[in-house]
């Protein structure tokens, strides 16, 4: 759970390590304290000085005092179980405190952003959005991989295992049918699986890749060919992955009854994706009324 207190662990290691280093270190640690902590309220103040603050910016005082009080425990890293966790919890009260900043951060950023983009110009609002599509996209992607290559390294490993345990009795009688077990057809069957498994969240960012091709076409005109042509690809993909999610999940579960006799491990599911079946007839009913606002403007554009 290390990874959830970054960076604010390691500044607080590097802020110790300074102190620790002498009288001049220790001041100059003192004095970096004080402006990464105070950075928030500094920030604040520019943002009154330019006449652009609201009250939304409150959270930076939030942010400054969670910051100040944050960085001393992570400095001082033993009063974590001396003064708020019972013994042997103080990693956990790294990670509390690095979740804190980190989400008053993020409250205060987004509750920014939703509230400046209503007076955000339409190539400033669309640059918006697609810098965090691409974001989410990118996240998701990294997660997708080390989630499901961790899940099928783990079930790699288990067929190995029951196949080892099988050898041991493949002379018994009562349980000889394991001779016809092919380890190498079980672990195809894992890697399918996994894949079908992420298949619904992996088609789900594609469509988050051709919506921000169309957030990018719609910067200059938002009727241009181009932007027909990205609408026409989201419409038909979104279609198209549906049937996809659907239609993978029945082939696995086929996969697996055919060679039932022949593999060490089955997992059989019914899928009933609601979440993606509303976003993808979200996309379908945003990419039909653009087709006929399209067509609308069309019509008055040969009319006039």
């Amino acid at each position: 759970m290390s990874y959830f207190a970054f960076p604010w662990e390691q500044i607080g290691i590097w802020l110790r390590k300074l102190s620790l280093a002498g009288a001049a270190g220790n001041m100059a640690a003192w004095i970096l304290f004080a402006v990464i902590g105070g950075c928030p309220l500094i920030l604040w103040g520019m943002i009154v000085r330019r006449k652009k603050s609201s009250r939304i910016d409150l959270l930076l005082s939030v942010l400054s005092l969670t910051l100040f009080s944050g960085l001393w425990f992570l400095i001082n890293p033993s009063y974590l179980e001396a003064y708020l966790f019972p013994a042997g919890m103080g990693e956990m009260g790294k990670c509390a405190f690095a979740l804190a900043i980190d989400s008053v951060l993020l409250c205060w950023l987004l509750l920014r952003f939703l509230g400046s983009s209503g007076k955000m110009e339409k190539k400033t609002l669309l640059r918006s959005l697609e810098i965090m599509l691409g974001l989410y996209v990118a996240l998701n992607a990294v997660s997708i991989l080390f989630q499901g290559g961790a899940e099928l390294l783990s079930a790699w490993k288990s067929v190995g295992v029951s196949v080892s345990g099988d050898m041991k009795w493949m002379l018994t009688p009562e349980i000889g049918f394991t001779e016809g077990r092919s380890m190498g057809l079980s672990r195809c069957l894992l890697v399918i699986q996994t894949f079908c498994r992420y298949l619904p969240e992996l088609l789900g960012l594609a469509l988050c890749v051709v919506a921000i091709c169309f957030l990018h076409s719609c910067e200059q005109n938002s009727f241009n060919e181009d932007s027909l042509k990205q609408v026409k690809r989201l419409k038909k993909l979104s279609a198209c992955s549906l049937g996809a999610v659907l239609g993978t999940n029945v082939c696995v579960n086929l996969l697996q009854l055919v060679f039932a006799r022949y593999i060490y491990s089955s997992n059989y599911t019914l899928v009933f994706p609601i979440k993606h079946v509303i976003f993808i007839l979200g996309v379908l009913m945003l990419s039909r009324f653009w087709l006929e606002s399209k067509k609308l403007k069309d019509d008055n554009t040969l009319f006039i």
